[in-house]
């Protein structure tokens, strides 16, 4: 599992929300990858993460894995649709004061379930209530 931190990626756009509050919602069109949010300030919080995913779904050949027909696509086909149900395949995050309002340690992963992912696009949607202008 490879996450990409997508901090870097919001926090360009961050400077150009011009909402006092609201909401913003990711979602990525990909049926074999996760998005989610999760503490980012550990790496040993994505290898936990890729430990448990990959003991809860293990991929066609590894110890316990069960009769799978689905397999395509190569060994890790079916798992990488099941550990996508598993995770998110959308975000919301909360806009505060023109701030995306992640804790502390928060981060956001792009999670992809497949060996050699392909290129994977994002599709953003913001709402919410505008600043009051400058007089």
């Amino acid at each position: 599992m490879l996450s990409h931190h997508l901090r870097a990626f919001i926090g360009d756009r961050e400077r150009a929300l011009w909402l006092r509050s609201g909401d913003l919602s990711r979602l990525h069109n990909a049926h074999i990858c996760g998005i989610t949010i999760s503490e980012n300030a550990d790496p040993d919080v994505l290898h936990d993460m890729e430990t448990h995913l990959n003991r809860i779904v293990p991929d066609v050949g590894d110890p316990g894995c069960p009769t799978i027909r689905h397999t395509e696509e190569g060994p890790d086909d079916m798992a990488s649709h099941v550990k996508s149900s598993l995770t998110n395949t959308s975000v919301s995050i909360p806009i505060t004061n023109g701030k995306l309002a992640f804790g502390t340690w928060q981060g956001l992963w792009l999670l992809e379930h497949r060996f050699h992912g392909g290129p994977r696009r994002l599709m953003v949607t913001i709402q919410g209530s505008p600043k009051k202008s400058k007089p």
